[in-house]
C-alpha cells in the first residue's frame, strides 16, 4: 500500500490543488493497502496546509497480534501525517453487545455510524447557519495539530436533556479511551427544533459540564436548528489537544515494550474496566465500586477518572447513581 501510493504520487497530489480546505483520510488499518497508503496520502494533504483528520479502525482481538501489531504501526504513521487523528477499535462491538444476539455485519456498521457521523458533524457546522454561528475556521481553530480526538453526537429529551445529550457523546463506546476532562480545545454544537427550543436555564446544565473540564480549555459553541429532532437534542461535540494523550517511543525503550504499551493501550484490562463502568453509570445499573463521594467534598479540584467524572456530572443533573452495599 505505502509503495502503491508513493508511486501514484503524481496522480494524487492533482486532487488537493484546487481549493479543498480540508480532508478526511479513512480506512481499517491491519492490512496491507489502507495501512501503508493512508499516511502516505494524508502526508500530502497536510504538506499542502489542508486541514487533516484521520479517521481509522483498528481490528478484533481474535484477528491476532501480527495484525493487530501491524494495524497499531499503522495508527502511530496516520499520527504523524495528520492534524488530528479518531481511533475507533473494532474490539469495543463485543464489550458493547456482549450480552444481545447481534449478527456481525449490523456489529461493523456501528463503526462505519461512527465515522459518518465524525464527518457529517463536521460538514454540518461549516455548510449550515445556525442561530449562534460557526464556520470552517472554528472548527479549523479546535482540529488543527490537534492530535488524537474525539467527535461524537448525543440524543435526549425529557428531563436534564442538553446534560444526558453530553453524556450520551462522551459515552462513547467504539472510541478508545480518551479522557475529556484533559481536552484542551473543544467545539459543541446544540440542536434543537423550532417547537422546543433550548431555554436559557437549561444551558446550567453545561455549567456543570464544564466545570469539570481543564481551566484552560479553550471552548467554541453554537445553536443550531433541526426540525426533524422533535421534543430531542443533539449534542454534536469535537474535543482535541488531550494532555499526555500521545503516545511516542523514547530512546530507553525498546521497540517491543513500546509495541508492548500500544496494545495495552488499545487492548488492555484497564480500558475494559473503564468502558463497562461508564456502561453501568449511564444506565443507572449499580457500579462494581462505590464512588468516593468523601474524596470529591473533600479536594473538588482532585484529578478524577472518567468513570468518576461521569458519575458526577450525573448526579448533579439529578441523576440517582445507586452504590453497592
Amino acid at each position: 500500500g505505502k509503495e502503491a501510493a508513493e508511486a501514484s504520487l503524481d496522480a494524487i497530489q492533482p486532487l488537493f490543488e484546487d481549493d479543498t480546505e480540508m480532508v478526511f483520510v479513512t480506512c481499517g488499518m491491519g492490512g496491507g493497502t489502507g495501512t501503508g497508503a493512508a499516511p502516505v496520502i494524508a502526508g500530502l494533504a497536510k504538506e499542502k496546509d489542508i486541514l487533516t483528520v484521520g479517521v481509522v479502525t483498528i481490528p478484533f482481538a481474535f484477528e491476532g497480534k501480527v495484525k493487530i501489531k501491524k494495524a497499531l504501526q499503522g495508527v502511530e504513521e496516520m499520527r504523524k501525517n495528520v492534524d488530528s487523528l479518531l481511533v475507533i477499535n473494532n474490539e469495543r462491538l463485543c464489550e458493547l453487545y456482549s450480552n444481545e444476539i447481534m449478527r456481525l455485519e449490523d456489529g461493523l456498521a456501528k463503526a462505519d455510524e461512527v465515522i459518518t457521523t465524525a464527518a457529517k458533524s463536521i460538514s454540518e457546522i461549516i455548510t449550515m447557519r445556525g442561530i449562534i454561528n460557526r464556520d470552517f475556521c472554528d472548527v479549523q481553530t479546535v482540529m488543527k495539530d490537534g492530535g488524537d480526538a474525539i467527535m461524537s453526537v448525543g440524543y435526549a429529551s425529557g428531563e436534564n436533556r442538553i446534560g444526558k445529550a453530553f453524556v450520551e457523546a462522551l459515552k462513547s463506546p467504539l472510541l478508545n479511551n480518551v479522557e475529556i476532562e484533559k481536552a484542551r480545545r473543544m467545539l459543541y454544537i446544540i440542536y434543537s427544533s423550532d417547537e422546543h427550543q433550548v431555554a436559557i436555564t437549561e444551558l446550567n446544565e453545561i455549567r456543570f459540564f464544564m466545570n469539570d473540564l481543564a481551566e484552560d480549555i479553550e471552548v467554541l459553541w453554537g445553536v443550531y436548528r433541526d426540525n426533524e429532532l422533535g421534543e430531542q437534542v443533539k449534542v454534536a461535540l469535537i474535543a482535541t489537544d488531550f494532555a499526555d494523550s500521545k503516545v511516542s517511543p523514547k530512546e530507553d525503550v525498546s521497540e517491543s515494550e513500546y509495541q508492548k504499551t500500544l496494545m495495552d493501550m488499545y487492548y488492555g484490562l484497564s480500558n475494559k474496566k473503564e468502558h463497562e463502568v461508564i456502561e453501568e453509570v449511564v444506565v443507572n445499573i449499580p457500579l462494581a465500586e462505590p464512588i468516593d463521594e468523601k474524596a470529591i467534598s473533600e479536594d473538588p479540584e482532585k484529578e478524577i477518572s472518567k468513570p468518576t467524572f461521569l458519575c458526577r456530572f450525573l448526579k448533579k443533573l439529578g441523576e440517582v447513581v445507586e452504590k453497592i452495599e
